[in-house]
Protein backbone atom coordinates (compact mmCIF):
# COMPACT_ATOMS: atom_id res chain seq x y z
CA UNK A 1 0.00 0.00 0.00
CA UNK A 2 1.43 3.40 -0.99
CA UNK A 3 2.43 5.90 1.71
CA UNK A 4 -0.20 8.38 0.51
CA UNK A 5 -2.97 5.81 0.89
CA UNK A 6 -1.71 4.80 4.33
CA UNK A 7 -1.73 8.43 5.48
CA UNK A 8 -5.27 8.91 4.16
CA UNK A 9 -6.45 5.90 6.17
CA UNK A 10 -4.65 7.12 9.28
CA UNK A 11 -6.24 10.55 8.95
CA UNK A 12 -9.67 8.95 8.51
CA UNK A 13 -9.20 6.95 11.71
CA UNK A 14 -8.09 10.06 13.60
CA UNK A 15 -11.10 11.96 12.29
CA UNK A 16 -13.52 9.22 13.35
CA UNK A 17 -11.91 9.04 16.80
CA UNK A 18 -12.30 12.80 17.25
CA UNK A 19 -15.91 12.65 16.04
CA UNK A 20 -16.76 9.88 18.51
CA UNK A 21 -15.05 11.75 21.34
CA UNK A 22 -17.01 14.92 20.55
CA UNK A 23 -20.27 12.97 20.47
CA UNK A 24 -19.62 11.32 23.85
CA UNK A 25 -18.73 14.68 25.37
CA UNK A 26 -21.96 16.23 24.07
CA UNK A 27 -23.99 13.21 25.16
CA UNK A 28 -22.62 13.44 28.70
CA UNK A 29 -24.31 16.84 29.03
CA UNK A 30 -27.49 15.81 27.16
CA UNK A 31 -28.20 12.31 28.41
CA UNK A 32 -31.88 12.06 27.45
CA UNK A 33 -32.05 14.39 24.49
CA UNK A 34 -32.01 13.64 20.80
CA UNK A 35 -28.73 14.69 19.20
CA UNK A 36 -28.73 15.77 15.56
CA UNK A 37 -25.60 14.87 13.60
CA UNK A 38 -24.88 17.24 10.72
CA UNK A 39 -22.16 17.38 8.09
CA UNK A 40 -21.54 21.12 8.50
CA UNK A 41 -22.51 24.21 10.44
CA UNK A 42 -24.90 25.54 7.79
CA UNK A 43 -27.07 22.41 8.11
CA UNK A 44 -28.35 23.48 11.52
CA UNK A 45 -30.02 26.65 10.21
CA UNK A 46 -31.61 24.72 7.36
CA UNK A 47 -32.94 21.71 9.24
CA UNK A 48 -34.02 23.50 12.40
CA UNK A 49 -36.11 25.88 10.29
CA UNK A 50 -37.77 23.07 8.33
CA UNK A 51 -38.38 20.83 11.34
CA UNK A 52 -40.12 23.67 13.16
CA UNK A 53 -42.24 24.27 10.04
CA UNK A 54 -43.15 20.59 9.76
CA UNK A 55 -44.15 20.23 13.41
CA UNK A 56 -45.70 23.73 13.52
CA UNK A 57 -44.00 24.44 16.82
CA UNK A 58 -40.57 25.25 18.19
CA UNK A 59 -38.38 22.32 19.17
CA UNK A 60 -34.99 22.20 20.81
CA UNK A 61 -32.32 20.85 18.50
CA UNK A 62 -28.99 19.78 19.99
CA UNK A 63 -26.60 19.70 17.04
CA UNK A 64 -23.20 18.13 16.47
CA UNK A 65 -21.44 19.16 13.26
CA UNK A 66 -18.80 16.58 12.33
CA UNK A 67 -17.17 17.97 9.19
CA UNK A 68 -18.40 15.81 6.35
CA UNK A 69 -20.55 12.90 5.26
CA UNK A 70 -17.88 10.28 5.98
CA UNK A 71 -17.82 11.27 9.64
CA UNK A 72 -21.63 11.27 9.90
CA UNK A 73 -21.86 7.74 8.52
CA UNK A 74 -18.84 6.49 10.48
CA UNK A 75 -20.31 7.80 13.73
CA UNK A 76 -23.68 6.21 12.92
CA UNK A 77 -22.01 2.84 12.29
CA UNK A 78 -19.96 3.04 15.48
CA UNK A 79 -22.92 3.95 17.67
CA UNK A 80 -25.30 1.43 16.11
CA UNK A 81 -22.91 -1.49 16.62
CA UNK A 82 -22.12 -0.61 20.25
CA UNK A 83 -24.64 -2.01 22.73
CA UNK A 84 -24.12 0.87 25.16
CA UNK A 85 -24.85 3.58 22.61
CA UNK A 86 -27.17 1.93 20.07
CA UNK A 87 -30.30 2.77 22.10
CA UNK A 88 -29.54 6.48 22.33
CA UNK A 89 -31.62 9.06 20.53
CA UNK A 90 -29.61 10.20 17.50
CA UNK A 91 -30.71 11.48 14.09
CA UNK A 92 -28.28 11.76 11.19
CA UNK A 93 -28.48 14.12 8.20
CA UNK A 94 -26.39 13.82 5.03
CA UNK A 95 -26.33 15.21 1.51
CA UNK A 96 -27.01 12.89 -1.40
CA UNK A 97 -23.97 14.17 -3.33
CA UNK A 98 -22.82 12.00 -6.22
CA UNK A 99 -21.90 9.05 -4.02
CA UNK A 100 -25.16 8.54 -2.06
CA UNK A 101 -24.59 6.26 0.97
CA UNK A 102 -21.13 5.23 -0.23
CA UNK A 103 -22.01 1.56 0.09
CA UNK A 104 -23.36 1.83 3.63
CA UNK A 105 -26.83 0.75 4.70
CA UNK A 106 -29.86 3.01 5.11
CA UNK A 107 -31.44 3.22 8.57
CA UNK A 108 -34.63 4.85 9.79
CA UNK A 109 -32.70 7.47 11.74
CA UNK A 110 -30.61 8.66 8.77
CA UNK A 111 -31.94 11.29 6.36
CA UNK A 112 -30.46 11.94 2.92
CA UNK A 113 -31.46 14.92 0.79
CA UNK A 114 -33.52 14.28 -2.37
CA UNK A 115 -31.15 16.59 -4.28
CA UNK A 116 -27.35 16.78 -4.30
CA UNK A 117 -27.35 18.88 -1.13
CA UNK A 118 -29.46 21.29 0.90
CA UNK A 119 -28.18 24.16 -1.24
CA UNK A 120 -29.88 22.80 -4.37
CA UNK A 121 -33.22 23.19 -2.62
CA UNK A 122 -32.59 26.89 -1.95
CA UNK A 123 -31.86 28.24 -5.45
CA UNK A 124 -35.37 27.99 -6.85
CA UNK A 125 -37.37 30.47 -8.92
CA UNK A 126 -39.97 30.40 -6.13
CA UNK A 127 -37.41 31.60 -3.60
CA UNK A 128 -36.19 34.27 -5.99
CA UNK A 129 -39.75 35.52 -6.48
CA UNK A 130 -40.37 35.60 -2.72
CA UNK A 131 -37.17 37.59 -2.21
CA UNK A 132 -38.06 40.03 -4.96
CA UNK A 133 -41.39 40.76 -3.30
CA UNK A 134 -40.24 40.83 0.31
CA UNK A 135 -36.63 42.05 0.19
CA UNK A 136 -36.31 43.89 -3.14
CA UNK A 137 -39.66 45.63 -2.61
CA UNK A 138 -41.29 44.56 -5.86
CA UNK A 139 -44.69 45.50 -4.44
CA UNK A 140 -45.76 48.50 -6.49
CA UNK A 141 -47.42 48.99 -9.88
CA UNK A 142 -44.21 47.82 -11.58
CA UNK A 143 -43.98 44.60 -9.55
CA UNK A 144 -45.31 42.10 -12.09
CA UNK A 145 -43.17 43.51 -14.87
CA UNK A 146 -40.01 43.58 -12.73
CA UNK A 147 -40.54 40.08 -11.36
CA UNK A 148 -41.27 38.54 -14.76
CA UNK A 149 -38.21 40.19 -16.30
CA UNK A 150 -35.88 39.09 -13.50
CA UNK A 151 -37.15 35.52 -13.36
CA UNK A 152 -36.46 35.22 -17.10
CA UNK A 153 -33.04 36.81 -16.56
CA UNK A 154 -32.29 34.26 -13.82
CA UNK A 155 -33.24 31.36 -16.08
CA UNK A 156 -30.86 32.57 -18.79
CA UNK A 157 -27.94 33.18 -16.43
CA UNK A 158 -28.55 29.87 -14.65
CA UNK A 159 -28.51 28.03 -17.98
CA UNK A 160 -25.22 29.74 -18.89
CA UNK A 161 -23.79 28.93 -15.46
CA UNK A 162 -24.56 25.22 -15.70
CA UNK A 163 -23.04 25.18 -19.19
CA UNK A 164 -19.81 26.76 -17.92
CA UNK A 165 -19.68 24.44 -14.87
CA UNK A 166 -20.52 21.20 -16.69
CA UNK A 167 -16.94 19.92 -17.01
CA UNK A 168 -16.24 20.74 -13.37
CA UNK A 169 -19.29 18.83 -12.19
CA UNK A 170 -18.49 15.91 -14.47
CA UNK A 171 -15.00 15.68 -12.99
CA UNK A 172 -16.35 15.77 -9.43
CA UNK A 173 -18.93 13.13 -10.33
CA UNK A 174 -16.20 10.87 -11.72
CA UNK A 175 -14.02 11.37 -8.64
CA UNK A 176 -16.85 10.54 -6.26
CA UNK A 177 -18.29 7.58 -8.14
CA UNK A 178 -14.83 6.07 -8.70
CA UNK A 179 -13.91 6.80 -5.06
CA UNK A 180 -10.75 8.69 -6.02
CA UNK A 181 -9.09 10.52 -3.14
CA UNK A 182 -8.16 14.14 -3.94
CA UNK A 183 -6.98 17.20 -2.08
CA UNK A 184 -9.54 19.57 -0.57
CA UNK A 185 -11.47 21.74 -3.02
CA UNK A 186 -10.35 25.31 -3.52
CA UNK A 187 -12.88 27.34 -1.50
CA UNK A 188 -12.90 29.92 -4.28
CA UNK A 189 -13.13 27.35 -7.11
CA UNK A 190 -16.40 28.78 -8.43
CA UNK A 191 -14.95 32.29 -8.70
CA UNK A 192 -11.95 31.03 -10.66
CA UNK A 193 -13.98 29.03 -13.16
CA UNK A 194 -17.01 31.23 -13.90
CA UNK A 195 -17.49 34.99 -14.13
CA UNK A 196 -21.04 36.04 -13.27
CA UNK A 197 -22.71 39.27 -14.29
CA UNK A 198 -26.35 40.12 -14.95
CA UNK A 199 -25.49 40.37 -18.65
CA UNK A 200 -23.83 36.94 -18.98
CA UNK A 201 -21.97 34.10 -17.32
CA UNK A 202 -18.63 33.42 -18.98
CA UNK A 203 -15.81 30.92 -18.49
CA UNK A 204 -12.64 32.15 -16.77
CA UNK A 205 -10.67 28.90 -16.76
CA UNK A 206 -10.95 25.70 -18.79
CA UNK A 207 -8.47 24.01 -16.46
CA UNK A 208 -11.11 23.44 -13.81
CA UNK A 209 -9.34 20.32 -12.52
CA UNK A 210 -6.78 22.59 -10.84
CA UNK A 211 -9.46 24.00 -8.53
CA UNK A 212 -11.11 20.78 -7.34
CA UNK A 213 -8.20 18.95 -5.76
CA UNK A 214 -6.82 17.15 -8.82
CA UNK A 215 -3.12 17.22 -9.71
CA UNK A 216 -3.87 16.65 -13.41
CA UNK A 217 -6.83 16.53 -15.76
CA UNK A 218 -8.82 13.33 -16.31
CA UNK A 219 -8.91 11.99 -19.84
CA UNK A 220 -12.08 11.89 -21.92
CA UNK A 221 -11.69 8.12 -22.10
CA UNK A 222 -11.87 7.87 -18.31
CA UNK A 223 -14.79 10.30 -18.05
CA UNK A 224 -16.70 8.19 -20.57
CA UNK A 225 -16.85 5.44 -17.92
CA UNK A 226 -19.34 7.50 -15.91
CA UNK A 227 -20.65 9.84 -18.64
CA UNK A 228 -23.90 7.98 -19.23
CA UNK A 229 -24.76 8.13 -15.53
CA UNK A 230 -23.73 11.79 -15.26
CA UNK A 231 -25.81 12.84 -18.27
CA UNK A 232 -28.96 11.56 -16.55
CA UNK A 233 -28.55 14.09 -13.73
CA UNK A 234 -30.54 17.31 -13.59
CA UNK A 235 -28.02 20.20 -13.41
CA UNK A 236 -30.00 22.21 -10.84
CA UNK A 237 -31.18 19.34 -8.65
CA UNK A 238 -28.25 16.95 -8.89
CA UNK A 239 -25.05 18.90 -9.56
CA UNK A 240 -22.86 20.26 -6.76
CA UNK A 241 -25.08 22.50 -4.66
CA UNK A 242 -22.43 24.80 -3.22
CA UNK A 243 -21.58 26.03 -6.73
CA UNK A 244 -25.24 26.72 -7.48
CA UNK A 245 -25.75 28.45 -4.14
CA UNK A 246 -22.69 30.66 -4.67
CA UNK A 247 -24.04 31.60 -8.10
CA UNK A 248 -27.49 32.34 -6.63
CA UNK A 249 -26.04 34.63 -3.94
CA UNK A 250 -23.87 36.41 -6.51
CA UNK A 251 -26.93 36.95 -8.71
CA UNK A 252 -28.84 38.37 -5.73
CA UNK A 253 -25.96 40.70 -4.86
CA UNK A 254 -25.83 42.02 -8.43
CA UNK A 255 -29.59 42.58 -8.36
CA UNK A 256 -29.26 44.56 -5.14
CA UNK A 257 -26.57 46.69 -6.74
CA UNK A 258 -28.81 47.35 -9.74
CA UNK A 259 -31.82 48.15 -7.54
CA UNK A 260 -29.79 50.85 -5.78
CA UNK A 261 -28.70 52.65 -8.95
CA UNK A 262 -30.23 55.98 -9.89
CA UNK A 263 -31.42 54.43 -13.16
CA UNK A 264 -31.61 50.64 -12.70
CA UNK A 265 -31.28 48.38 -15.72
CA UNK A 266 -33.50 45.54 -14.53
CA UNK A 267 -35.94 47.36 -12.27
CA UNK A 268 -38.28 50.17 -13.25
CA UNK A 269 -37.08 52.42 -10.46
CA UNK A 270 -34.53 52.77 -7.68
CA UNK A 271 -35.28 51.60 -4.13
CA UNK A 272 -33.11 51.36 -1.02
CA UNK A 273 -32.73 47.88 0.44
CA UNK A 274 -31.48 46.49 3.76
CA UNK A 275 -31.34 42.83 2.66
CA UNK A 276 -27.79 41.43 2.55
CA UNK A 277 -27.50 38.53 0.05
CA UNK A 278 -23.83 38.03 0.91
CA UNK A 279 -24.64 37.25 4.55
CA UNK A 280 -26.03 34.10 6.14
CA UNK A 281 -29.38 33.77 4.38
CA UNK A 282 -29.87 29.99 4.58
CA UNK A 283 -32.48 30.29 7.35
CA UNK A 284 -34.35 32.94 5.34
CA UNK A 285 -34.37 30.76 2.23
CA UNK A 286 -35.30 27.64 4.20
CA UNK A 287 -38.37 29.45 5.51
CA UNK A 288 -39.60 29.85 1.91
CA UNK A 289 -38.94 26.54 0.18
CA UNK A 290 -41.41 23.76 -0.42
CA UNK A 291 -40.55 21.18 2.22
CA UNK A 292 -39.40 17.87 0.66
CA UNK A 293 -41.96 15.11 1.19
CA UNK A 294 -39.20 12.72 2.26
CA UNK A 295 -38.14 15.11 5.06
CA UNK A 296 -41.73 15.42 6.27
CA UNK A 297 -41.95 11.63 6.46
CA UNK A 298 -38.59 11.36 8.21
CA UNK A 299 -39.53 13.90 10.88
CA UNK A 300 -42.97 12.42 11.49
CA UNK A 301 -41.52 8.91 11.72
CA UNK A 302 -39.09 10.13 14.38
CA UNK A 303 -41.40 12.33 16.42
CA UNK A 304 -40.89 10.00 19.40
CA UNK A 305 -37.36 11.42 19.55
CA UNK A 306 -38.23 14.98 18.55
CA UNK A 307 -41.55 15.41 20.35
CA UNK A 308 -40.11 15.48 23.87
CA UNK A 309 -37.92 18.44 23.03
CA UNK A 310 -40.52 21.16 22.75
CA UNK A 311 -39.39 24.46 24.23
CA UNK A 312 -41.54 26.99 25.99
Amino acid sequence: MCKERVEILREAKRSIAVTLHNYLQLRSHNEDECIYIFEGNEDYSFYSTLINRILERSVKITPLCVNGKDNVIALRDKLEINEETSYQKVLYFIDRDYDLLKGHSQTNNLYMTPSYSIENLLVTEKNLKELLIGEYYCNDNHANEDITKIIELYKKRLNEFTSVMKKTNQLIHYIRVQNIKVNAFDVDAFKKIAKVSLEEVSCLSHDCWQHIGLTSDISTECLNITKKEFDKLDPVKNWRGKFLYAFFCKFLALLKEDRGKKNPTYFKERKNMTFNPTGDIIRTLASMIEIPICLKSFVKNNTLFIGSLETS
